[in-house]
């Protein structure tokens, strides 16, 4: 199987925007890769591609969460004064208004 060279430099800029919105969001990376990287690729090879690159990014997190567990870490969606739960559960605290 062989493919073209700009297919050798599209392809990696693909897969980095993919995993920047898997990075935010915490999903998305295949809805973007896959459509995309189709167009270039056959998708025979897209599809198992992306479930390495899926397995791959699920197995950093998970190390980066049990790492960060072991050395008594916070982790960054944990609440604290300035978290979006901490601040509504503030707001209900103090409100006249009874939800």
């Amino acid at each position: 199987m062989e493919f073209s060279a700009w297919v050798y430099l599209i392809a990696p800029l693909v897969v980095f925007a993919g995993y920047v919105a898997f990075g935010i969001s915490g999903f998305g990376s295949a809805i973007i890769v896959v459509p995309i990287l189709a167009q270039f690729l056959p998708l025979k090879f897209v599809a198992p591609l992306m479930v390495l690159l899926d397995l791959s990014a699920i197995l950093m997190v998970w190390a980066n969460v049990c790492l960060r567990a072991l050395a008594g870490l916070p982790y960054a969606w944990q609440p604290g004064p300035t978290s979006l739960s901490h601040r509504i559960v503030d707001i209900r605290e103090n409100s006249s208004i009874v939800l």
